[in-house]
Formats: structure tokens, C-alpha cells, sequence
């Protein structure tokens, strides 16, 4: 009998032992549930993250070409200036204008104007834009011809790669070159 109570214990024992790891088994099973969940939740959430960064970078992308769009229209140093001035004196030749003077300033367009003898404008037109940091180059073009070549002039300036602004025109009338105008140009490129 004593071997019975020795055993019968043991059993009772070794089931109170088993129940206890099955209730702390039970209980960590919804634990672990919850942890299953966090790792769910934090792969769903690096996927919608690897989405919205292949967004990102195609709009870096795109935004990166369309910089690199505009870096071309934008005069870069005084090199690239004198090219486009070179241009358009190509493009005064090309609309058949006559008596071509180009004036050229990147400090303030009092001098070119002067220069050009056409009237003064604002100081500061890069400040009256918004281009703080800009460094407008102005070009007086003075020439004679008709209202058509300026307006294919003007056009030809338009379609060039390097964007200019024309700030002011001014056309007078001068009996001595008639049919012909004396016709005054000032335009603006700025320099980053």
C-alpha cells in the first residue's frame, strides 16, 4: 500500500505538473498570437512603406530630369551668356534686321540702357520676379527694321534653349530710315 500512495502521489504530482504547463502553455499562446500580429502588422507596414519610397524615387527622378530641363534653359555662367548673345546676333541676322547693336550688363540695366539710349527700368527686376537669388544679365538690342522681322525676332528669341524675358520694347518712328523702324529691346536671362 505504501507503494500505491508512493505512486498514486507521483501520478497526482506529475498531473498538477503537466496542467501547469498546459495553463502556462495556454497562456502564452495568445502572447504569442499578439506577437505574430505586431510582425503582421510591421511586414504590411515596410511593404506600404517600399511602396510609397518606389513613389518617391520616381519622383525624384522625374523631378531630377525636369531640373536638368530647366538647368539648360537657365544661362550658367558668363561663357554661356556670350553664347546666347552670340545667338542672337545669328538670329538678327537670320530675321534680316539692320544696324544691329547688342549691349550687354550682368550688373543693373541703368548702363545698358543708357548705352542703348532706351529708357530705364526697375533697379532690382530680379527682386520683382521672386529671384533672390538670381543674377539677371541684360541685353539692350537696338536695331532697325519692321514690325514683321522684330515679331519673328521675337519668336526666334522665344524658341531659343536659354529663356529670356523681353522686358521692354520700344519702337520709334524715323523718317529717315522709313519704311523701317528704330526699335529698342531689352531682355532679361538670369544666371543661378
Amino acid at each position: 500500500m505504501r507503494w500505491f500512495k508512493f505512486m498514486f502521489t507521483g501520478l497526482v504530482l506529475l498531473a498538477i505538473a503537466f496542467f501547469a504547463m498546459f495553463i502556462a502553455e495556454m497562456s502564452r499562446a495568445p502572447s504569442l498570437e499578439r506577437k505574430k500580429e505586431h510582425k503582421e502588422k510591421i511586414i504590411l507596414d515596410a511593404a506600404v512603406a517600399k511602396k510609397k519610397l518606389e513613389t518617391l524615387r520616381k519622383e525624384i527622378d522625374r523631378l531630377a530630369s525636369a531640373s536638368l530641363y530647366v538647368k539648360k534653359m537657365i544661362l550658367a555662367d558668363d561663357s554661356a551668356a556670350m553664347e546666347a548673345i552670340k545667338d542672337i546676333s545669328r538670329l538678327a541676322v537670320k530675321n534680316g534686321l539692320k544696324d544691329v547693336d547688342i549691349f550687354y550688363s550682368d550688373q543693373n540695366n541703368d548702363g545698358v540702357l543708357a548705352q542703348a539710349g532706351a529708357l530705364v527700368l526697375d533697379k532690382d527686376l530680379a527682386r520683382t520676379f521672386g529671384l533672390r537669388k538670381a543674377r539677371p544679365v541684360f541685353m539692350a538690342i537696338r536695331f532697325e527694321g519692321d514690325y514683321g522681322s522684330l515679331l519673328a525676332f521675337a519668336g526666334d528669341i522665344y524658341d531659343m534653349k536659354t529663356v529670356f524675358s523681353l522686358e521692354q520694347v520700344s519702337i520709334e518712328r524715323d523718317d529717315a530710315i522709313m519704311p523701317l523702324q528704330r526699335i529698342f529691346i531689352l531682355a532679361a536671362a538670369y544666371m543661378y
